[in-house]
């Protein structure tokens, strides 16, 4: 798991209390490398890891392991000169550090300048994880003399507010364009999709399903609007496991509360491990040797204690796991690109 149990405790130590720490990571020991279905994965140095950080910590979407990585060059309809054609076999090619050379050649040598050119910028950009910079080289280029915003480019401004997780800053850019009735179609589509895919990673389930509602009406988009919509429409159905009763379950029963919460074979260590650390306190205890059955009870208690509000915590995690996996699979069903 990433980070690793040792690692992971070390960070709890420095944040939390003494005893609050010692049931965290208890808790971890319990969890690592089980139940993989319930963790997102990451791509770290030494590979896919389940993740799981510390005191609450969010994963970037930067380092999540995506299934779709398309990345394509953005083209009008106009004819390409060959520098533009080389800077779009660039980024087509997966040359995308390459394609900013050229295309800032073209800006300061050239004195080549478009909406086209700058859209490409941003695509090559953002595919290198650069969004913070992409944004910057909008607002510094939108409002020079050649370069007017269109709603490609707005577009193309959403999704990178999307990818760093500013829904609704997203959503203001889209809502301009779903209201100008002078959008392409093709532009209007990927608009209502990229808001889709942004009320579906808050859950905001209703809100999904009348925008693919509306996606329906569009023959280009039919069949992925009703994967989308089917998708929304079952997340509504979702039966959410309840934290309270995941702590109790496993306050009666060690480990049945991460059974009941979908981590099973989490329970079954929780339950062996608790289960030994008891035997041994109490083995103690009959051979008068006090001070061992002082050091594992002590144990006990810690993963005791730990396995009841990991239990708890294991049952937002199941909800949370199940909708995220929903809102994946919209945006990954979504012509967003």
């Amino acid at each position: 798991m990433h980070p690793s149990c040792s690692n992971f405790a070390l960070a709890t130590f420095k944040e939390k209390n003494f005893a609050g720490s010692m049931a965290l990571s208890a808790d971890r020991l319990m969890r690592c490398a089980h139940d993989h279905k319930n963790y997102s994965l990451v791509v770290v140095e030494k590979g896919i890891k389940m993740a799981d950080l510390p005191n609450g910590q969010r994963i970037s979407e930067d380092f999540l392991l995506a299934s779709n990585n398309t990345v394509m060059p953005f083209g009008d309809r106009l004819r390409d000169d060959d520098d533009l054609s080389f800077i779009k076999w660039l980024i087509s090619n997966g040359y995308y550090s390459e394609a900013i050379l050229e295309i800032n050649r073209q800006f300061y040598i050239e004195r080549k300048i478009s909406p086209e050119l700058l859209n490409n910028l941003l695509i090559a950009l953002s595919a290198l994880g650069r969004y913070e910079d992409a944004l910057f080289e909008y607002n510094k280029r939108v409002g020079e003399k050649s370069v007017i915003s269109n709603h490609e480019l707005e577009f193309r401004v959403a999704l990178i507010h999307s990818n760093l997780e500013n829904r609704d800053l997203s959503d203001s850019y889209l809502d301009l364009i779903i209201a100008d009735k002078t959008s392409s179609e093709n532009t209007l589509i990927r608009s209502l999709s990229l808001k889709s895919v942004n009320r579906a990673m808050v859950y905001e389930w209703d809100k999904v399903i009348a925008i693919n509602e509306d996606l329906l009406t569009y023959e280009l988009f039919q069949k992925q609007a009703a994967i989308n919509l089917s998708l929304a429409l079952d997340a509504k159905e979702i039966k959410e496991k309840k934290p309270f009763t995941a702590g109790a379950l496993s306050a009666l029963i060690p480990g049945l509360g991460y059974a009941y919460s979908g981590h099973f074979q989490t329970g079954i260590s929780a339950l062996v491990v608790n289960g030994l650390l008891a035997f041994a306190t109490y083995s103690s205890l009959r051979t008068e040797n006090y001070g061992l059955a002082a050091l594992t009870g002590i144990f006990n208690l810690t993963f005791y204690l730990g396995n009841v509000s990991g239990s708890a915590k294991s049952a937002k995690r199941y909800n949370e796991s199940r909708k995220k996996t929903i809102g994946q699979s919209i945006k990954n069903h979504s012509f967003i690109y």
